[in-house]
């Protein structure tokens, strides 16, 4: 039950500090979120768009809420991570793994411009909109922070192995 118990004290303080740093990035992104969702009538009623209708509206929303997941997930992330669970490096890494496949595709889209032959009008914007609550986490290079950490963390605790039969 108590496995911190048996667990080096490095290891112990790898795990609270990436569980800090999967709060701080967790709540900075929900709350970065919440600001985009809030700005969406803006843009609708400014000059920024060149298209002024409620599918461009929903379309930023939805745009607004796609890393809302991942920030809860980096929550959830930090909750096993303060109590020294293993589970929670592995939960860590697929969430960042799924962050930057998610960023990838974003700017994949963005390279391409184009789908089934027509231009999509302000694609730009929807991907800045679409990236902006991950930002912080490119801000403050915590991808690259929590990866090495991790990879100390295992290092010093083992990769889980499965008993096969």
């Amino acid at each position: 039950m108590n496995e911190h118990l048996n667990m080096p004290r490095t290891v112990r303080v790898i795990f609270r500090v990436l569980a800090i740093l999967s709060f701080v990035e967790g709540l900075g992104g929900v709350l970065l979120t919440i600001m985009n969702a809030k700005m969406v009538p803006i843009y609708i009623t400014s000059d920024v768009l060149s298209v002024n209708s409620n599918l461009v509206a929903r379309l930023l929303y939805a745009v607004s809420y796609i890393s809302l997941p991942f920030n809860c997930m980096l929550l959830v992330a930090g909750v096993f991570l303060w109590k020294v669970q293993r589970r929670g490096l592995s939960v860590l890494a697929w969430v960042i793994i799924m962050e930057l496949a998610s960023v990838t595709a974003a700017a994949l889209i963005g390279a391409v411009r184009t789908t089934h032959g027509h231009e999509i009008p302000d694609l730009g914007f929807f991907l800045g909109a679409a990236i902006f609550p991950v930002g912080l986490q490119v801000i403050t290079a915590f991808p690259v922070v929590a990866g090495i950490l991790i990879f100390f963390a295992y290092r010093y605790i083992g990769i889980p192995t499965r008993q096969l039969g």
